[in-house]
């Protein structure tokens, strides 16, 4: 992913979606993320089905990779 993911997926997320990046980049369930965060399993799998829909991605190994990036980015920017 180029420089300035963080920037674009900051776009292109709502803040629910930008509030699982830090789980999903750590390869957490559903029902794991559901759990900390204190909402129904179907909440999360929502969620998680409209983020994969939103990068066209194939499946969510692939967006915990995107996320992964994202981050990195993010944490490359703020230094």
């Amino acid at each position: 992913m180029s420089k300035g993911a963080w920037r674009v997926a900051n776009k292109t997320f709502n803040d629910k979606h930008r509030e699982l990046f830090p789980y999903l980049a750590q390869g957490k369930g559903d029902r794991e993320i559901a759990d900390i965060l204190g909402v129904a399993h179907s909440t999360i799998y929502q969620r998680v089905n409209r983020m994969i829909d939103i990068i066209k991605c194939a499946e969510r190994a692939d967006l915990e990779q995107f996320c992964r990036e994202v981050l990195e980015d993010a944490s490359s920017d703020a230094s």
